[in-house]
């Protein structure tokens, strides 16, 4: 009753204020009457179930474009898109609106939001940024609508605010379903404020990500600002602010001395101040035009007067200056024209977007100057020094490679509310996936169901009788109880301690013609002969390979004693001595919890790790600190060698090996098909390449097709519209290899591993000490 009370208070609050700033609103243009009604809850909607978005503007409508496309992938619900400016909804309408329903958002009234949420009948509401609506989130909760904020932020300016209203804010905090912050800094502020620890996640910030652009629009704009003249130099200062325009318009005139190609464009924050900056520019001498009433003709300035194009010209533009940066208005995105590797300059006043300028800053993809006199400077740099520009270029890609992680990280948010549990949708996730992902959750550190509490509690008993039984075996071992066979030859053993999914096969294949190099010693790997395709994998990298289900049998009858022998997956294997244990542990191994098989990933914990001579901890691009983690492990077993590795592609070839180039796969629409053990390593380096596939299909390890249902497969891919599939070399031979229906190509790898020199060296230190 005194929640509710409280929610009268602030619905006659709101109105009252809304009644004050309702002119205020007309006199600066900043609503309309269409957009009034709507936001008052006049709808012409069906009643559909939806994924409700709210993107306040611009930024946000753009921040979501990858993130719309995977929700109308993976879900058969209409999407519906609010925004709360005019320009964001002319934006979000020319870009979502043949696929979605755009509205404007509507007043936080709760008379209004019962009237509106009836309309759109959300499945899941999903606020981008901080977006905290009392009375929206009371009327969701009621329907048990959850509430997912993505990318949330608190800023430097709104956290002294939230703090004033502290007290009140755990009370929303517990309408809200799921957070996922943009750091760990903002983590912390959340937490701080009272949102539940339980319900915030650091995803990352989806605006590290790549601009999708119009390829009709752009041809237009190509065509009529660059056109066949490529000695074109075009200077573009965007989002710029007063003073900032005069202050470049006096830059340019300098620049224009020096270099007669160069044009400016200006692209204002505020396209109503068009008209202002135009006398302004018409007054020191220099031939202006505007975009939107470009015909032809020569000019020194185009002045970018419209909504939703800047994106291509930071494309078409060869030196940027990002404005409200060198005035303390608080900085703009800076992302954007890095997004297409542009050489970019911005000020020291960023606090809106200071951890966006710190990883830029980290990663020297561009560069910050302190007056309107180093823009000069740096323009000029660009125009002359290749050197310079090329090292800005290249370290631009830099920024990107968490944005791909952060989207995957947003929508695995979204799947985790369940929001779609009950639907009659069309997607259904992958057989093996959706056991596998169920297996995850009973891992997790949520709330379970009854059902959940059973089964958990079944696998738990299961997994301590595992464990009792691995530690009485190792028991054995180590006090010689149980015998061990020492083969004459030298050996090296590679292992996990987890499942699978750490990049043994790789491994195996690198050291043996790292160790191959330069010796008469003949270097063997020997395998199990569990899985074929990875024994296939080795062959078809011209690695010796001896595949027995008795290792002991083959090192003593098959292999010639002077042999290196590389024992794959071993590290178990206790009933044969050999001169070097090295451990893999994938970098999704480390964030997991550490429960024993069934009722965790891990064949072994921790401890094991007394017994391996070097640790190799793979995919280090994935880790959150990579340093902490190699301090935690140096720390507690201090004789334990660790070393960094990750696997960088190099490239895609076609099922006989010809060269395919990366533009050509992603002009087509294709599937991402695995059955290795971290499949979402696979699908994290396609999405860093650029690579969106329509769908990510995941097959249990080591899984074959057989014909008929390779073919029944195929069919439904192509009446999806799908013709390509992308796997990984060791998926190659899973797939039969005359299909005559789809076309199938492989992503190679390469290992890479950090201080590869001194790991080398290590080994074969240990490897000369005799036995």
């Amino acid at each position: 009753m005194v929640v509710r009370l409280l929610f009268i208070i602030y619905d006659a609050i709101f109105f009252v204020a809304l009644l004050f700033y309702l002119p205020w609103y007309f006199l600066r243009k900043k609503i309309t009457v269409k957009a009034l009604l709507c936001k008052f809850g006049r709808l012409s909607l069906l009643t559909e179930e939806s994924i409700w978005v709210q993107a306040v503007s611009v930024g946000e409508v753009n921040l979501v474009s990858d993130l719309i496309k995977r929700l109308k992938e993976k879900y058969s619900y209409r999407i519906v898109i609010s925004t709360t400016t005019l320009t964001g909804q002319k934006l979000a309408e020319e870009k979502y609106g043949k696929d979605a329903c755009v509205i404007f958002f509507p007043f936080d009234m709760t008379v209004i939001l019962n009237r509106f949420i009836k309309k759109i009948n959300p499945k899941i509401f999903i606020a981008v940024e901080t977006e905290i609506w009392p009375n929206l989130f009371f009327c969701l909760n009621r329907r048990d609508v959850p509430v997912v904020i993505v990318n949330g932020r608190i800023s430097d300016k709104a956290y002294p605010r939230y703090k004033k209203i502290k007290s009140f804010l755990p009370y929303i905090f517990s309408l809200i379903t799921a957070v996922g912050t943009q750091t760990k800094e903002y983590k912390t502020r959340f937490l701080s404020l009272g949102c539940p620890l339980n319900k915030l996640s650091v995803c990352g910030n989806m605006k590290f990500k790549y601009l999708n652009l119009n390829s009709l629009r752009l041809r237009q704009y190509l065509n009529k600002f660059k056109g066949k003249d490529s000695d074109k130099f075009i200077f573009l200062a965007a989002s710029t602010h007063n003073p900032e325009e005069s202050k470049i318009i006096e830059i340019y005139k300098q620049l224009k001395e020096k270099f007669s190609r160069i044009q400016l464009f200006i692209a204002p924050r505020h396209v109503n101040r068009a008209e202002t900056i135009e006398k302004e520019i018409k007054k020191s001498g220099l031939k202006v035009t505007r975009l939107s009433r470009y015909q032809t003709g020569g000019f020194d300035v185009c002045l970018i007067d419209t909504i939703g194009d800047l994106a291509y010209f930071y494309y078409l533009c060869d030196a940027c200056f990002v404005g409200g940066s060198l005035i303390d208005h608080g900085g703009q995105n800076i992302l954007e024209p890095l997004s297409f590797n542009k050489p970019t300059c911005f000020g020291p006043y960023m606090k809106n977007f200071s951890d966006i300028a710190r990883i830029v800053l980290d990663n020297q993809a561009a560069h910050r100057v302190e007056d309107y006199s180093e823009i000069a400077d740096f323009v000029s740099k660009v125009y002359t020094d290749k050197t310079f520009t090329g090292r800005l270029v290249l370290n631009s890609g830099k920024v990107f490679k968490d944005g791909v992680k952060s989207l995957e990280a947003v929508t695995d948010l979204i799947d985790r509310t369940n929001f779609y549990k009950n639907n009659n949708s069309n997607y259904k996730p992958d057989r093996w996936l959706r056991i596998k992902n169920g297996y995850l959750d009973l891992l997790a550190e949520k709330e379970k169901t009854f059902f959940q509490k059973i089964v958990w509690f079944v696998l738990f008993c299961l997994s301590f009788l595992f464990k009792l039984i691995v530690g009485i075996r190792n028991q054995l071992y180590d006090r010689k109880l149980l015998k061990v066979y020492q083969p004459r030859q030298k050996v090296i053993s590679l292992g996990n301690i987890s499942w699978a999914g750490s990049g043994k096969t790789t491994l195996a294949a690198y050291l043996y013609h790292r160790l191959s190099e330069n010796s008469k010693v003949k270097v063997t790997v020997l395998r199990r002969g569990y899985g074929e395709d990875e024994g296939l994998l080795l062959k078809d990298e011209a690695v010796s390979v001896v595949s027995s289900k008795s290792r002991k049998a083959a090192l003593k009858k098959q292999i010639s004693s002077d042999s290196l022998v590389i024992l794959d997956d071993g590290f178990q294997h206790r009933s044969v001595g050999r001169d070097l244990d090295i451990v893999l542990l994938s970098a999704a191994d480390i964030k997991r919890r550490h429960y024993f098989i069934p009722a965790g990933m891990f064949r072994e914990t921790y401890p094991a790790l007394l017994r391996a001579d070097v640790l190799l901890i793979t995919y280090k691009s994935e880790l959150d600190d990579p340093l902490s983690a190699k301090n935690f492990f140096q720390e507690k077993f201090p004789g334990l060698k660790v070393y960094f590795a990750d696997y960088q592609p190099k490239g895609f070839v076609d099922f006989f090996g010809k060269d395919v180039s990366l533009s050509f796969l992603m002009s087509r629409p294709l599937a991402a098909c695995t059955a290795i053990g971290y499949p979402q390593g696979f699908f994290n380096k396609l999405a860093f390449l650029g690579i969106k596939p329509k769908r990510e299909i995941v097959y249990p390890d080591h899984h074959s097709f057989k014909p008929d249902e390779f073919n029944s497969f195929a069919d439904e891919l192509l009446a999806q519209g799908i013709g390509v599939i992308i796997v990984t070399k060791k998926d190659k031979f899973h797939f039969p290899q005359n299909n005559g229906k789809i076309n199938i190509y492989v992503m190679e790898i390469e290992l890479s591993i950090e201080e590869e020199d001194q790991f080398i060296e290590d080994i074969k230190t240990r490897l000369d000490k005799p036995k």
